[in-house]
């Protein structure tokens, strides 16, 4: 029997102990009694030398072993120890979330749960970002994904990234050698342009995200199209802008469904002063703040863990006030 009562929640760490203990105390901030309504599972990717590690003694969370085996490829070990966390789920109603993505609504555990019921949602969560131009759009990533698994059984769900298999045409060994006038005419049908998703997640995507029977909804993204991370032009030139005009969505930089994203960020609607990076991920509901992912801000070369840190309690602190001690 499912526990009806509960929701579990699956993170995966690599030295994300600070993002993860801060994660918890927002959501003990939104949410009251939340040890009697979360059953967090933890598995800890990180090699045991690592600073940051986490010691495997945190309460309330379950630690469980993380994956340290062979790798076929980026994202290949955190997707293999999702998939074995998720064996340990007894809940109907589980959240994948990342140690760095923080929800900022109050009471999101029985808002989010009553409307996954009311609506017949099997998954409901934040999609990728629209940066990530070849990534699955209009479907939940494993940033932050919501699954009730009364509708989708979690024996179907396999988090791995498409490595070396023919569903990937990029990069699977057997793709065949392509003559000069055959590339030409994948040019001149924009192949370039089309969406092949391969990272954590996308073999769920393509097992449901097209199918009609299976029902999600996504989060609604901060997305500036005319900035890039530093700030400066997109990239998208003007030729790049009249054709996806003139393509269709699966050819198309920017994503064309209608309320796929917003313009208008925290500080837009003058509810952060906080300055953020631009690469961290805004994320709205019901148009309201709902979600801030902490991307990488500070670059994988320079980035200071301590620095992002700071920061981002800065921010929960100013999006989600409470009386009190600050986080």
């Amino acid at each position: 029997m499912l526990d009806e009562n509960k929701l579990s929640i699956c993170t995966i760490s690599y030295g994300h102990a600070a993002h993860i203990d801060l994660n918890l105390t927002l959501a003990a901030r939104l949410n009251p009694k939340l040890e009697a309504r979360v059953d967090w599972l933890v598995a800890e990717n990180a090699p045991p030398s690592h600073p940051r590690r986490l010691s495997g003694t945190e309460s309330p969370f379950r630690h469980f072993p993380g994956y340290f085996g062979p790798a076929r490829g980026a994202s290949d070990q955190h997707a293999r120890a999702l998939n074995a966390l998720l064996q340990e789920v007894r809940t109907r109603f589980v959240l994948v979330l990342d140690p760095d993505f923080y929800i900022l609504r109050n009471g999101w555990i029985d808002d989010i749960i009553a409307h996954m019921r009311s609506n017949e949602l099997s998954f409901f969560g934040a999609p990728w970002h629209p940066r990530f131009v070849e990534n699955y759009r209009y479907f939940p990533a494993v940033h932050c994904m919501f699954v009730d698994r009364s509708r989708i059984p979690l024996n179907t769900l396999d988090f791995r990234p498409i490595h070396d298999d023919a569903s990937d045409p990029r990069q699977s060994a057997d793709v065949p050698v392509v003559s000069r006038w055959a590339a030409i005419g994948r040019r001149l049908r924009f192949e370039h342009r089309r969406r092949r998703p391969w990272d954590t997640g996308a073999r769920i995507f393509n097992r449901f995200g097209t199918d009609s029977s299976v029902r999600s909804e996504c989060l609604v993204p901060y997305y500036q199209v005319r900035q890039n991370l530093l700030g400066k032009n997109d990239g998208l030139s003007l030729k790049s802008r009249v054709l996806d005009f003139i393509l269709p969505d699966d050819r198309s930089y920017v994503p064309k469904r209608r309320g796929s994203y917003t313009r208008r960020g925290f500080a837009d609607r003058g509810l952060s002063v906080v300055p953020m990076p631009a690469i961290w991920e805004q994320q709205f509901w019901r148009d309201a703040p709902f979600g801030l992912h902490i991307r990488g801000s500070f670059g994988s070369a320079v980035r200071d863990p301590s620095q992002e840190l700071e920061l981002c309690k800065r921010a929960l602190d100013e999006l989600c006030p409470a009386q009190g001690r600050p986080l």
